[in-house]
């Protein structure tokens, strides 16, 4: 689900396996898509709270952060004329 969320243009998805991923991702990687490993997670109360925590969290916009998706985004373009 991850990979394919990926392919479209403007969709950064992550996987939320666990709360302190999922709050990175927002956090560092700007994500705007989560996917639940639904086999993984052992309950629908964890499961809440990784999306609860998905929808608070907000990209910190860091110099190194926006620099390092930049760069994600440029691989991307690269890709798809190849």
């Amino acid at each position: 689900m991850c990979i394919a969320a990926n392919k479209i243009k403007g969709a950064y998805a992550i996987l939320g396996y666990n709360i302190q991923s999922t709050e990175l991702g927002r956090k560092h990687n700007n994500a705007n898509i989560v996917c639940l490993p639904g086999r993984l997670l052992p309950s629908a109360d964890f499961t809440n709270a990784i999306v609860k925590k998905f929808l608070e969290t907000k990209f910190e916009g860091d110099e190194r952060f926006v620099r390092r998706n930049e760069k994600i985004k440029k691989l991307k373009i690269k890709s798809l004329s190849s």
